[in-house]
C-alpha cells in the first residue's frame, strides 16, 4: 500500500483494502474471523488470514480512517470510530461526518478505484456536513471538480462568500459572481450548492437565492477579503433541493402549477413555502397555488399524488395526473 501523497489524498491501490474501506465507510463492523471465506480474502491462507486483516487496518490508519474495536462474545468486530464523525454514522435523518467524506474524497481521482460509482455510493452516509444544522446530504460526483467542491464546502464551513464562475444552460458564457454558500446536496448524479448570489456590481441588498449545478462552474475561489455571514437558524437545505421533476431535458421545461388544500398547507413539503412566494396565489379560504417549473410530467404527477397537490396547469400534466390514478384505482 502506498505512502500518503503529498495533496492528502488516499492512494489505496490495493484492491483488498478498496473493499475493505468502502465497507467502513458504509457503517460496516468487521470481524476477522467472520471475513475468512469472503472474496476479499480468497487466496489466503487460514494461518496468515488474522496477520493479513491486521495489516490492512493498520494501512488504513496510516491512511487516515479512524478504526475502534468492540468485543462480541468470543469475537473482535472493528469499524469506524463514531467519535471522528459530526454525528452518529448510523442515523440517516441527522447530518453525517464531513471528516471521513473529505478523506475519501481522493480515492475518486485514484487509478487504482475500479468503480469510483460504488465509493459514493458507499460515502453517502458521511457527506458534506458542517454541525450547522443546515442538513447537508451530498455524494462527490465525477461531473464536479474535487477543488471546487472543497472551495464550496470550505466556504459553508467558515461562512466566507466564495467568488464563483459560473456558466446557466441558457447564457452562451460564463458570469462572474460572489456566492453564499448554505448548503450542499447531491440529486441526479450531480452536486448543488444552495444560497444566495450576489449581482455583479450591486449592493448589499441585491443578493437572490440561487441553486447552482457544480458541474457548470468553470473556476471558484474563497473571497477572503468580503464579509462572513450567517445562516438562519431555521434555513434547511432539504426546502432547496430541486424536486425530481426539475431535473431532466432542459427544452422540455415549463412551468405548471399546483392547487394545495387549505388541510394541507401546513404538511405539504416545505419547498412549497420556501420556494417562488413571489409567485405563490393564497385564496380565501386558505388554499394555496404554488407554481413550479417541470422538466418531466410523469415525475411531477407522481409528486403531487405522495404528497397531497392538485396539478391544475398545464393540461397535459393534469392529464398524466388522472392517468396514473386510473391506473392506480384499476390495480
Amino acid at each position: 500500500m502506498a505512502k500518503r501523497s503529498s495533496n492528502s489524498k488516499l492512494p489505496l491501490r490495493d484492491g483488498k483494502q478498496i473493499d475493505l474501506a468502502l465497507r467502513f465507510l458504509g457503517g460496516a463492523a468487521l470481524s476477522p474471523s467472520e471475513l475468512k471465506n469472503d472474496k476479499i480474502f480468497r487466496g489466503i491462507s487460514p494461518s496468515s488470514h488474522h496477520k493479513t486483516f491486521g495489516r490492512d487496518l493498520a494501512a488504513l490508519r496510516e491512511e487516515g480512517l479512524e478504526l475502534t474495536s468492540s468485543r462480541r462474545g468470543n469475537k473482535t468486530y472493528w469499524q469506524l470510530d463514531p467519535s471522528s464523525l459530526v454525528s452518529d454514522m448510523t442515523d440517516e435523518v441527522d447530518e453525517y461526518s464531513r471528516v471521513v467524506a473529505t478523506m475519501a474524497r481522493g480515492l475518486l481521482t485514484e487509478p487504482g478505484t475500479s468503480d469510483p460509482g460504488t465509493l459514493g455510493g458507499a460515502i453517502v452516509r458521511s457527506s458534506l456536513s458542517t454541525g450547522a444544522g443546515t442538513g447537508i446530504r451530498a455524494i462527490p460526483d465525477l461531473t464536479c471538480s474535487p477543488e471546487v467542491l472543497s472551495c464550496f464546502e470550505e466556504g459553508l464551513r467558515t461562512r466566507t462568500p466564495v467568488q464563483v464562475d459560473y456558466q446557466a444552460k441558457a447564457e452562451s458564457k460564463s458570469a462572474t459572481r460572489l456566492f453564499r454558500t448554505y448548503g450542499i446536496f447531491s440529486l441526479a448524479g450531480f452536486t448543488f450548492v444552495v444560497g444566495y448570489r450576489q449581482k455583479e456590481g450591486a449592493g448589499e441588498k441585491a443578493w437572490d437565492l440561487r441553486t447552482y449545478n457544480l458541474s457548470r462552474v468553470k473556476g471558484a475561489a474563497l473571497a477572503k477579503d468580503e464579509q462572513t455571514y450567517v445562516i438562519p437558524a431555521d434555513f434547511s437545505v432539504d426546502d432547496y433541493k430541486k424536486l425530481p421533476f426539475e431535473i431532466g431535458p432542459e427544452e422540455n421545461r415549463q412551468k405548471a402549477y399546483f392547487y394545495i388544500p387549505p388541510s394541507a398547507v401546513k404538511t405539504a413539503p416545505g419547498v412549497t413555502r420556501a420556494r417562488n412566494q413571489d409567485e405563490t396565489v393564497r385564496r380565501r379560504g386558505g388554499s394555496v397555488i404554488w407554481p413550479c417549473e417541470m422538466c418531466s410530467e410523469e415525475a411531477a404527477a407522481k409528486w403531487a399524488i405522495e404528497n397531497g397537490l392538485i396539478p391544475l396547469r398545464p393540461q397535459s400534466l393534469v392529464d398524466t395526473w388522472k392517468a396514473i390514478l386510473e391506473e392506480a384505482r384499476r390495480k
